[in-house]
């Protein structure tokens, strides 16, 4: 399994006082005057929709991704 993404980006949601770790943001929605925000967890594949008012926090952990020709384990 690949944990970096295309992207490189790994998100943490504090939401309701609860810690949601490797998650990938997959999009933002605006309904009915209220933001909402859909993210997917990489590891177990559960997709999450937090109602923004409730989210405490949102941290980033953006992880490189080594370049494709580049063969870190070799020297």
């Amino acid at each position: 399994m690949n944990m970096i993404m295309d992207n490189g980006l790994l998100i943490e949601v504090i939401y309701k006082k609860k810690l949601y770790q490797y998650l990938e943001f997959i999009r933002l929605d605006n309904i009915c005057q209220k933001t909402y925000v859909t993210c997917k967890n990489i590891v177990t594949g559960e997709m999450y929709t937090f109602d923004e008012e409730y989210i405490d926090n949102i941290i980033t952990n953006i992880q490189p991704k080594p370049d494709e020709e580049e063969n870190p384990v070799a020297i």
